[in-house]
């Protein structure tokens, strides 16, 4: 068995290793090492030049990957707002400063929608947005 066959096993075993392990640092080395064990196919290598293109086609497939990293944008996990926005509450309290709003168990600080007057003490508001911890609502439709 060749060198090109024994690195492309390799890359495939590191390949089949991401899908097992968490994370992705398994993924950009086995891509680095196919991409090896296709250069050293088709332009056979001494030992050190075939290192210095490992070498070389590793920092090219983690620079691919940090690139991709930073060109996707970020995941929306667990913002505490959006497991609050579209929900109907009831206006515990309202004053000229503000007012508290009941979404199930907990009590919440808010704020009327810009232009809207405070709804009253009892009446049903809808949550249209957070600003960090205080709900924005407007009077729930129906």
């Amino acid at each position: 068995m060749g060198i090109p066959a024994l690195l492309g096993i390799i890359g495939l075993i590191l390949l089949g290793a991401e899908l097992l392990l968490p994370g992705v640092f398994l993924l950009w080395i086995g891509l680095a090492t196919l991409a090896t064990a296709v250069v050293a196919h088709l332009n056979p290598m001494e030992w050190m030049e075939l290192v210095g293109a490992f070498v070389a086609l590793l920092g090219l497939s983690v620079g691919a990957g940090l690139w991709l990293q930073r060109e996707a944008p970020p995941a929306p996990v667990n913002r505490p707002g959006d497991g609050l926005v579209g929900r109907i509450g009831i206006v515990a309290a309202s004053s000229s400063t503000g007012m508290r709003v009941r979404l199930g168990d907990s009590v919440w600080d808010a704020l009327p929608e810009p232009g809207l007057a405070p709804p009253g003490m009892g009446e049903a508001v809808l949550v249209t947005s957070v600003e960090g911890t205080r709900l924005v609502v407007r009077p729930s439709p129906g």
